[in-house]
């Protein structure tokens, strides 16, 4: 079984060779590594050429080069498209991965024949803390699966190549956090899912990231990205919501996230904004607050702001949230 570990490559010249000499360490030995070259402005590539330079292992390393910089989506589009493997593994490349990791989800995947394996994480902050992210097996309602029970970032998952090529997935482009609409879409596809409980990736929060970088520019095309995954999110929603009361529940509270976000960058207005998205463009019947759903009973003591007035809530929402 050939694994396709895709890595987008975009100025991480302190990180890369780290997360290349991971993958290079792997015991699974049918490996093959797209790194994919998004036009990095240092001197990341030259890392990674370094790296290949010297490299005497069993993993079949390849690079592909994009034209310009189109950004993530594109970059792991194209590793989707060019990938030989049975299966897929995306990496970013500030990240890093134990020497056991292919062979351990390939294992889970062997023995359950899942479309997905899903790995667990070790979570590095900036400050040095640490946070471990267990998988744990989802509900059976697809649309719960978004929330403690599912991480929503590409990344650790072990995916069969068939699944995503029949279901047409491909990461949306122009956006921030595409990975939230790209699982979402993924799960909507009801694969076969297993989990691994052993931490084999190891995913670094780093300032300057994507994830860390909140300017006023960087701001406003994270809100625009916000509102267009929001809205795909809740097109994909069935007309029947008795099928899936997750659904609303999970467009909510990502919402929610969202609003909470903007708040902490400094920006009210646009967290206001998602609040009011949360509060009244995702439709949850409050039957299924009062009668048993399979949504979590927490969840459901979070929508109670929706019985106060809009700025009421807000101020109560940016007392528990803001910085």
């Amino acid at each position: 079984m050939l694994i396709s570990v895709i890595i987008p490559v975009y100025n991480v010249e302190k990180y890369v060779g780290q997360c290349l000499d991971s993958v290079g360490c792997q015991c699974y030995s049918d490996v093959e590594c797209l790194i994919i070259d998004d036009c990095s402005t240092d001197k990341s590539m030259l890392q990674v050429y370094r790296f290949l330079d010297n490299y005497q292992g069993n993993v079949c390393f390849r690079v592909l080069k994009q034209k310009r910089n189109s950004g993530l989506s594109e970059a792991r589009n194209i590793g989707l498209a060019s990938a030989r493997g049975d299966f897929v593994y995306f990496l970013d490349s500030d990240d890093t991965i134990s020497n056991e990791c292919l062979q351990q989800l390939a294992t889970v995947q062997q023995q359950t024949h899942a479309d997905i394996v899903v790995g667990s994480h070790r979570q590095v902050k900036a400050d040095g803390r640490v946070v471990i992210w267990t998988a744990r097996r989802s509900r059976q309602n697809v649309f719960m699966a978004c929330d403690v029970d599912w991480c929503i970032f590409a990344p650790n998952k072990l995916i069969r190549r068939s699944f995503i090529l029949s279901n047409g997935l491909r990461f949306l482009p122009n956006i921030y956090h595409e990975d939230i609409l790209w699982t979402y879409q993924m799960l909507c596809c009801a694969p076969q899912m297993a989990f691994s409980n052993i931490v084999s990736y190891n995913y670094r929060v780093r300032e300057g990231s994507i994830m860390t970088h909140v300017g006023q520019t960087v701001a406003y095309q994270r809100y625009r990205s916000y509102i267009t995954i929001l809205n795909s999110i809740s097109s994909l929603i069935p007309k029947q919501e008795s099928e899936c009361p997750g659904a609303a529940f999970f467009v909510e509270r990502t919402a929610r996230m969202m609003a909470c976000t903007m708040l902490k960058a400094d920006y009210p207005d646009r967290a206001f904004a998602l609040f009011l998205y949360a509060k009244h463009n995702s439709r949850i019947s409050w039957r299924y607050v009062f009668f048993p759903c399979g949504v979590r009973l927490l969840d459901k003591l979070k929508i109670t702001y929706r019985l106060l007035p809009d700025k009421w809530a807000f101020r109560l929402f940016s007392a528990f949230y803001s910085k």
